[in-house]
């Protein structure tokens, strides 16, 4: 992260040494809420693959697919980073 200019932007970061299973099992998301002491509930994933969708279902965190594959089971598709902006914008507000 560092060699790339993100070190320090992220405050929990979870790589393939810190569980078992790959998506689409929920494990490593469900790591990262942990060291983050954030409940399912109050998180949202962001993905583009099916695994990635999945893997938010399975532990009941809000899904949202950025891809041109809206045929993908989560709770929102968008297609750009606009889109995705938007529409944490609207999610954070419903709390």
């Amino acid at each position: 992260m560092e060699k790339y200019g993100y070190g320090g932007i992220f405050k929990t970061l979870v790589a393939f040494e810190d569980y078992k299973h790959p998506k689409p099992d929920p494990e490593s998301l469900l790591v990262a809420l942990k060291e983050l002491r954030v409940k399912p509930a109050e998180a949202v994933y962001v993905g583009d693959m099916p695994s990635d969708v999945e893997c938010a279902n399975r532990a009941d965190v809000t899904s949202i697919n950025i891809s041109r594959d809206t045929n993908l089971k989560a709770d929102f598709n968008v297609r750009t980073f606009a889109q995705l902006e938007n529409t944490v914008n609207i999610y954070a507000r419903q709390d």
